[in-house]
């Protein structure tokens, strides 16, 4: 497998934010990694983490936002390769706006 593009990799930070926007926002051409990273997120109704990217890994994450809102949203193009493995959310994980499914859905836990 061959990406293009950039390679992005978010590990091992705490962040922490109050308002509107996401705490964390990876746009662009490339591939992700987001791994070990704890976000919290004091909002009304966005996603504590938005990627759009040509492939990710998102794994043993700890994200807490408003219960019920998307916690981690992925934009992937059609059959982009991912994996989301290990992570504790305060609300369901989308990828293109879609649930998260099997077998990824049961290898993470939502928590309220």
């Amino acid at each position: 497998m061959r990406t293009t593009g950039k390679r992005y990799s978010i590990l091992l930070r705490f962040f922490e934010a109050y308002g509107e926007a996401r705490v964390v926002f990876v746009g662009g051409v490339g591939s992700l990694s987001f791994a070990s990273n704890r976000c919290v997120f004091n909002t009304r109704g966005a996603p504590v983490v938005e990627a759009a990217v040509s492939a990710a890994i998102a794994s043993s994450n700890y994200l807490e936002g408003t219960s019920g809102v998307p916690a981690l949203v992925l934009q992937l193009p059609n059959a982009a390769p991912f994996t989301v493995l290990g992570n504790i959310t305060s609300g369901p994980i989308e990828i293109n706006g879609a649930a998260l499914t099997l077998p990824w859905a049961s290898l993470n836990v939502v928590a309220s």
